[in-house]
């Protein structure tokens, strides 16, 4: 009279995942993200500081070098070229400092 019904078999999905979707995964997953993130901006900062206190004594050097007159010799250029390019790599720096500083994940996840 009753017919019995088949069970449907579940397909599971590695994408979608207990250990991906539950709430405490995605809690310790925003963790982790926040916790690299303020290791890269703490090395980057530790960079700034390092490029600063190098450009610092090239600007010693290069004032040395206005004092004596003698700016036509060639390292008087690759000194500039020197300060031109931490200046470049200086800006670069702050700029990840920026974007990893923003924290709009960690915005968002509260």
């Amino acid at each position: 009279m009753f017919k019995e019904k088949n069970t449907k078999k579940r397909i599971v999905v590695q994408e979608y995942s207990k250990e991906k979707s539950t709430l405490d995964a995605r809690h310790q997953n925003m963790l982790q993200k926040m916790s690299l993130r303020e290791k890269k901006v703490s090395e980057l900062k530790d960079k700034k500081s390092n490029i600063n206190e190098q450009l610092n004594l090239l600007y010693e050097a290069n004032s040395k070098f206005k004092h004596d007159e003698n700016t036509e010799c060639s390292e008087y250029n690759t000194l500039w070229n020197t300060i031109i390019d931490l200046r470049d790599q200086l800006r670069y720096i702050e700029k990840e400092i920026i974007d990893n500083d923003t924290n709009t994940d960690e915005i968002d996840y509260y």
